[in-house]
Parts: C-alpha cells; sequence; structure tokens
C-alpha cells in the first residue's frame, strides 16, 4: 500500500506512486462511512433509546488520553524542528523539510493514527444522541487521507 517503516530507525513515508495506497486511503473513507452509519442506523432502531451509562466515563478517557497523547506531539516535533533549526526564518519554515525519522517520525507516525483514533469522537455524539452536522463528519471522513497525503511533502 506504499507504506514504508524501519522499526530500527523509525523512519517512515507513505507514498502514493501505487495504487493500493490511493485505495486503502479511499477505504479508510469509506470504513468511516459505513461504522458512522451503521451506528446512527443501530441508535435509531432503538424506540426508547438513551446513552449508555458507561459513556461519560469513556469521553472522559478519550478526551484527557488524546489530549495527553497530542501533548506529547507538539513537544516532540517542536523541539525537532526546533534542533534542526527550522524556525530560523520564514524561508526554513515554510521550505525546509525534517527528516521524518527518530522520535519525530514516530510523533509524525503517532499523529497520522490518531486521525482514525478521533473517529471515537464521532461516534460519541451518535451514542450521545445528538446530530451530527457535515462539517464534523466530513471533516472526520478526510483527515486520515489529508494527514497521509502532505506527509509526502
Amino acid at each position: 500500500f506504499g507504506l514504508r517503516l524501519d522499526t530500527c530507525t523509525w523512519a517512515w513515508s507513505w507514498t502514493f506512486s501505487r495504487p493500493g495506497a490511493i485505495a486503502a486511503n479511499g477505504i479508510a473513507c469509506v470504513l468511516y462511512l459505513i461504522t458512522v452509519e451503521s451506528l446512527r442506523s443501530y441508535v435509531a432502531s432503538k424506540k426508547d433509546y438513551s446513552p449508555p451509562s458507561w459513556l461519560e466515563l469513556v469521553k472522559r478517557v478519550h478526551n484527557i488520553s488524546l489530549s495527553l497523547v497530542s501533548l506529547w506531539m507538539f513537544v516532540i516535533m517542536t523541539w525537532s524542528i526546533y534542533v534542526d533549526r527550522r524556525l530560523e526564518s520564514w524561508h526554513s519554515i515554510a521550505c525546509k523539510n525534517t527528516s521524518n525519522e527518530g522520535w519525530y517520525g514516530i510523533a509524525n507516525l503517532v499523529y497520522l493514527f490518531s486521525k482514525i483514533w478521533e473517529w471515537a469522537d464521532t461516534y460519541f455524539l451518535i451514542l450521545s444522541g445528538k446530530k451530527v452536522i457535515f462539517l464534523h463528519y466530513f471533516h472526520h471522513m478526510t483527515t486520515f487521507t489529508m494527514a497521509a497525503v502532505t506527509h509526502n511533502f
């Protein structure tokens, strides 16, 4: 599928030179669509639906965990681009690439897969009986693919 991961250096890349790579990202969008619509149908099929009792605790754990992982990624990426001297000029900020390996590579890979983790936000809205607006729906359906595409540049 175009994903290359070297676990010795934690270098990785995801090129879109193969049709399988494009298909994999399309499949991710379709998987999101299917899971959201299935959950919507399930909730709608229940006559007197009420959110499960465990939902609030799971949402709290999810939000705290995702926040801590996001903080970790921010610290690693910010430190890495500082050490790589990318903050010295507007040109360096816009044009210089930091090698996608080591801690920076791990943080970038975690960032990519955190986009799938964030699908839970939509599931929580549905399980809470709330409406999912199109912007939220479209955003979560496409961010994994957009993150994968941007790592090619």
